[in-house]
Parts: C-alpha cells; sequence; structure tokens
C-alpha cells in the first residue's frame, strides 16, 4: 500500500465504491482492498480487471476461501508477473474477458 495512499471505506455497494475510487484516483490506478467477501462480490460481478494474490507458505485450519461463490462461470486469467521471496510469493493477474 503506498504510505500517502487515501483510503475511503463505503458502505452503499461495490459499484458506488469503484466509482468514488476512480474519480478519487483520477488517472491513476485504483486498489480494491477488503475481506474475501469484497473480493467475491468483485470476481463474481466482473467490476475487476486484475487480481493479486500473496500465496503464504502456511496452511491455515479454518477461514473463509477467496475463491468460492464465485458462480458457475470460469474465470480466465492471464499471468502478468510473479515474485518469489521466503516470506511469500506474489502473483499478478489479468482478467481475460
Amino acid at each position: 500500500m503506498p504510505e500517502e495512499g487515501v483510503y475511503t471505506f463505503v458502505i452503499d455497494g461495490i459499484e458506488s465504491g469503484l466509482e468514488q475510487a476512480k474519480t478519487a484516483a483520477a488517472d491513476k490506478d485504483v486498489a480494491v482492498i477488503g475481506g474475501t467477501e469484497i473480493g467475491q462480490q468483485y470476481i463474481r460481478t466482473g467490476l475487476i480487471n486484475g487480481i493479486l494474490i500473496f500465496l503464504v507458505p502456511v496452511l491455515l485450519g479454518s477461514g473463509t476461501t477467496m475463491f468460492e461463490h464465485l458462480g458457475e462461470e470460469h474465470k480466465r486469467l492471464q499471468s502478468v508477473w510473479m515474485i518469489e521471496t521466503p516470506q511469500a510469493t506474489y502473483l499478478r493477474f489479468r482478467v481475460v474477458e
């Protein structure tokens, strides 16, 4: 996250949140941050054009799975880059229409 980033909490829907972020960012990139349910909503509705995954070498015994409840349609992704460190592997994908 950028040190001088702007963070806004939105409670009137994901579409509104994305529009507010785009307006605030002008011509800059927008990142949507939230829990699993927020991510699932953006993926299901097709409002995102990319996904960044931090894969950490820890197996959790419980929790919410990010890639459940996305609907019946397959979501095609194209690998953009990968960075591997001892702490995590960072994967960036572009959503393919």
